[in-house]
């Protein structure tokens, strides 16, 4: 119960305070005991959400999980009391375990830290951005005002840290509060939203800072538009696949009429005969460079466009065209069965080949395209719960 959880932290009469411990800070043990008693009178029911997602951070930090109890016993008992029933059932036992053991550490040296990070919330409490604001930019306060909660852990991982600091003074004291929630189990990540939270004055002037805001604002976005579409791609190949390679060009053409955002899509990631004819005439022809008599035999015989046979002949020498024509009229021989087969299989290679030309030149169509929510500021890692 919560009254077991304050008896078996004691108050700061009987464990907080012992002036034989070397504590780095300025505050004397009175001051401390000041600070403490002022907490513990001017704190109200309103600000038990901020002080749950505070124990909670510390409950699932290994290093710090007794400065969750600590932190209710700074509190007093009636206030105590609110925040413990606020907690979730599991929360609840593990602090109840954690009352029942000896407290390790200096727990005086945790009071100032306490301290301080409960004063950093107070400075974000009732924060009046986001939209409320008439200091910053109109329209990307409303863009960011109309963004969906999950999207802001993505942006925030694309920027800096002064930008991010920028960036959350958009945000009013809700999506503040939620960014917090998001993160309470990884309890560095807090920290230093709450850090950052505590400096966004700093960024009022910082105006400058607004144009990484909307250059990465617009490449999530078009990140997430390609996300999108990227589960149902293998479904996509699969039925171009089905339809025979003579076919999928105009497959994805009428795909592109129907569907233009598909058809682009498809264009860019599908790799197809056409894919290759929209190489230029050195990319084509360097794309064939190793091919025999015989392989090109087989591309032509595939090809029952006028126009891209032409476009075959042309890079090559007189003398070679005429032996390849010889080894067309070999192959006419062949059942449909085989020659079927023999297209498929130069198709096959042509596609490899564009496949290979492009991880050689710029890291290939499979990059990864997506990632966690993370956020990366100055070597700092946040992870969203």
């Amino acid at each position: 119960t919560p009254e077991e959880l304050m008896a078996g932290a004691g108050g700061p009469s009987n464990q907080t305070l012992d002036s034989t411990t070397g504590t780095k800070s300025k505050l004397t043990v009175a001051e401390l005991t000041e600070k403490i008693e002022a907490m513990r009178i001017s704190h109200v029911p309103e600000y038990d959400r901020f002080v749950a997602d505070l124990v909670v951070s510390y409950l699932h930090d290994p290093n710090k999980s007794y400065w969750a109890v600590f932190l209710l016993d700074m509190l007093g008992r009636d206030n105590a009391r609110r925040v413990f029933e606020r907690l979730e059932s599991a929360d609840q036992e593990e602090l109840m375990r954690l009352v029942k053991h000896q407290v390790p550490g200096d727990k005086l040296d945790a009071s100032f830290e306490l301290i301080d990070a409960y004063q950093m919330r107070l400075l974000t409490f009732g924060w009046k951005g986001g939209i409320k604001s008439k200091s910053l930019d109109a329209e990307l306060q409303h863009a960011i005002s109309q963004l969906p909660f999950e999207d802001i852990p993505a942006i925030l991982n694309r920027l800096r840290e002064p930008t991010i600091r920028r960036f959350l003074l958009y945000l009013d004291s809700k999506a503040l509060g939620q960014l917090i929630r998001s993160v309470r189990k990884s309890p560095d990540s807090q920290r230093l939203i709450v850090k950052l939270m505590a400096r966004m004055p700093e960024s009022v002037q910082e105006a400058g800072n607004d144009n990484e805001i909307k250059a990465q604002f617009k490449a999530h976005f078009a990140k997430k538009h390609d996300d999108l579409y990227l589960p149902y791609l293998t479904q996509y190949e699969e039925i171009i696949g089905q339809v025979g390679d003579e076919l999928e060009d105009d497959i994805i053409g009428q795909l592109s009429d129907a569907n233009p955002d598909v058809g682009q899509y498809l264009k860019k990631k599908l790799i197809t005969m056409g894919t290759y004819f929209a190489l230029s005439d050195g990319e084509k022809k360097d794309l064939l460079s190793g091919f025999t008599n015989n392989d090109f035999a087989s591309l032509l015989s595939s090809i029952e466009g006028e126009n891209e046979r032409n476009i075959i002949f042309k890079m090559l020498e007189e003398t070679r065209r005429e032996m390849i024509i010889e080894q067309l009229s070999v192959l006419a021989e062949e059942s449909k069965a085989d020659l079927a087969e023999r297209h498929k299989t130069i198709r096959k290679r042509i596609r490899a080949l564009i496949k290979q030309s492009r991880t050689g030149s710029g890291g290939g169509e499979t990059a990864a395209v997506l990632e966690d929510a993370v956020i990366q500021p100055m070597g700092n890692s946040i992870n969203a719960a």
